[in-house]
């Protein structure tokens, strides 16, 4: 029998005390201790992207953010963070449980249609040295030309080197407007469509670019690149620009942005191939299900180039540009984006004029473009979250658009809409899609396909 009451003592006693220790802290209570662990990765880079620390006020908040972080680092496939109060520490205790991997991939692609052809191969790992980092390189050959570029993720850090060499046929009509071509897209042809050709030339352009970025707030990034850039032309008919050389120029840019919940820690979400081995998707469930509520992002970029002979550039000009965003997400996950650029060249050449056309922010396709030394582009867009499920994600996103570049004082605008329909798969780390677009300037439509982040040439 005294055993008996000394059994109901002691779960008299301790329940009570084992609650206690269960109990979520309260808010504003003092973080006494923070346990991590994990399986690879080093403990000291999981502290260092942690928007909390030891000794600062614990908040329901604070562990959403904890725990949005820790997704953004795109190397887990669990995440598990509860918080707890302690009577021992006098304060709470947070525990971070998460499941990383490592990767090491070659990935080769092949592409062709419209009369070009592109193969490309990417190398990339990811966590193998247990810092949470990523390495690639990529190599790629089209019939315009190529290029070779690697580049490291590291912390808030990232680094970039490429060589590319680039040969394409553009024209310049009547109308003052030129073809659009690229390394990945070959110039469209003539159908007479547009008006009689003025003239018509080979644009090569070979050269290297370096650049490195640093993080250095949770919102604020920084850039430098130094870009050096060899131009010639030669007419196949009528005339050629007549300032070819050697463009080296130097660019710092300079972004901030930010959100309600975890929307400013998604910005960050970037093309990983772990998620084939399933890294970078301990969030899948919160993806696919309704928001809780309403979410917006925004984000402000500005930039500066500069050109000059004590770069051993041919050319002396200079450029500066801004441009923003601002985007609402809702319940449903359907999303609101706007988008605005400007840009101002002084005295740049005519290979650094600027397009009407991508460099401006649109998103659609066009066979044609404008350029001047001085434009602006906005852009509106709707994404309809069509399905979401394990398997992945289909979305329509509807856009209209417009820009307009000056030239001498003179403007020349072009307007546009279309669509992207894109499947993105959870487990393949490339969207698969097809564009649409609609010029109001030209009588013609571009469909295109694309398996990457975006529709591009």
């Amino acid at each position: 029998m005294q055993a008996f009451f000394s059994a109901v003592v002691f779960l008299f006693c301790a329940v009570p005390a084992f609650c206690r220790e269960s109990l979520p802290p309260a808010e504003g209570e003092t973080i006494k201790q923070i346990n991590i662990t994990a399986v690879r990765v080093r403990e000291s880079v999981v502290r260092s992207r942690l928007p909390v620390s030891e000794g600062m006020p614990w908040s329901a908040r604070a562990e959403n953010e904890v725990r949005a972080a820790l997704h953004a680092m795109r190397i887990f496939k669990t995440v598990l963070v509860k918080s707890r109060h302690s009577a021992e520490l006098g304060g709470a205790v947070m525990d971070i449980s998460a499941e990383d991997g490592w990767y090491l991939l070659p990935l080769p692609f092949y592409m062709s249609g419209g009369g070009a052809r592109m193969a490309s191969l990417m190398l990339a790992e990811g966590n193998v040295l247990k810092r949470g980092e990523t390495f690639f390189g990529f190599g790629l050959s089209g019939s315009n030309g190529g290029l070779v570029s690697v580049g490291a993720l590291w912390g808030g850090w990232s680094a970039r080197f490429a060589v590319f060499d680039i040969n394409y046929e553009e024209r310049h009509y009547a109308d003052g407007a030129y073809s659009a071509g690229s390394i990945v897209s070959p110039t469209p042809r003539d159908s007479g469509a547009f008006g009689a050709v003025a003239d018509s030339y080979n644009h090569s352009s070979h050269g290297f670019s370096a650049s490195l970025s640093d993080k250095i707030l949770r919102n604020f990034e920084t850039e430098l690149e130094f870009k050096s850039d060899t131009v010639g032309y030669s007419p196949l008919s009528g005339a050629a620009p007549q300032d070819p050389g050697r463009v080296n120029m130097l660019t710092a840019r300079m972004r901030y942005f930010g959100g309600s919940g975890a929307a400013a820690q998604e910005r960050t979400q970037v093309m990983s191939f772990g998620s084939i081995f399933r890294m970078g998707l301990s969030d899948l469930e919160e993806r696919i299900r309704p928001l809780a509520a309403p979410r917006y992002f925004w984000e402000a970029g500005w930039y500066a180039t500069g050109a000059s002979v004590a770069l051993d550039s041919a050319f002396d000009f200079a450029e500066i540009g801004a441009d923003g965003l601002w985007r609402v997400e809702s319940r449903n996950r359907h999303m609101l984006t706007l988008r605005g650029k400007a840009v101002k060249g002084f005295s740049p050449p005519f290979s650094q004029f600027i397009p009407s056309n991508r460099p401006l922010g649109l998103l659609g396709q066009y066979a044609r473009e404008f350029r001047g030394d001085a434009g602006a582009g906005a852009v509106a867009s709707f994404s309809f979250y069509m399905r979401g499920t394990r398997r992945g994600m289909l979305t329509c996103e509807p856009f209209a658009e417009t820009a307009s570049v000056w030239n001498g004082g003179q403007r020349r605008s072009r307007s546009g809409a279309g669509v992207n329909l894109r499947y993105r798969f959870w487990r393949f780390p490339i969207p698969l899609g097809v564009n649409w677009t609609r010029s109001f300037l030209e009588p013609d439509d571009v469909v295109s396909f694309s398996a990457g982040f975006g529709f591009g040439k």
